[in-house]
């Protein structure tokens, strides 16, 4: 019952749109870009992408967001006069810089990515265990992220390998302070307050 009433429904909203006349069925025309509003939705694309970025989001968002910025400044680059011209060319072309850089990560593979993000998060908890003076957590966590790096290395090529490199020497000097030199020189810290305090 209920199907027969829909279609009925269905059959007489057709009826209805036939016997329309073409005036009435015209779509309106959207209103045309302006310098203004193309501005506005290429900045708000730019903080989505910027974001991404930051939290360390999926490299193929990324590409998306700054593959939509793009397109609206160079819309915005036709439209706009003046400074809000300058403005987006500036725009566009450090956009077309961020997109050839991701263009190369996504290049080497989400392997390589995956390799250097898991890297970056165990060095932040490293740090931040640094900061709270846990030496032998930071040293641990610090040799973790060297060996995540090591990986990226052999994974990545070109310049993100070059990067995973460094990044695993510089963390290997990392684990080892961690372990060996902070808490010496922690102590001596402690003993020079005390003789102060003296």
């Amino acid at each position: 019952m209920r199907r027969g009433l829909q279609s009925l429904w269905c059959s007489l909203f057709v009826a209805a749109w036939l016997v329309t006349p073409a005036w009435a069925q015209t779509v309106v025309p959207a209103r045309p870009a302006d310098c203004a509003s193309l501005t506005d939705q290429a900045m708000a694309l730019d903080f989505k992408a910027a974001t991404s970025q930051a939290q360390r989001g999926d490299a193929n968002t990324q590409a998306r967001l700054l593959d939509e910025a793009i397109s609206v400044w160079s819309q915005a680059v036709e439209l706009c006069n003046g400074r809000p011209r300058e403005r987006a060319q500036r725009n566009l072309a450090d956009n077309q810089k961020q997109r050839d850089a991701l263009g190369e990560v996504q290049g080497v593979g989400e392997r390589c990515v995956s390799s250097q993000r898991d890297g970056a998060a165990l060095q932040d908890l490293a740090e931040k265990a640094l900061g709270e003076r846990r030496w032998d957590d930071a040293a641990v966590l610090f040799r973790k992220a060297e060996s995540l790096w090591d990986v990226a290395a052999e994974r990545c090529s070109g310049a993100a390998h070059q990067q995973a490199a460094q990044r695993r020497d510089r963390l290997e000097i990392d684990a080892h302070n961690a372990e060996y030199c902070a808490p010496r020189f922690e102590r001596a810290r402690e003993q020079t307050q005390r003789l102060r305090g003296a």
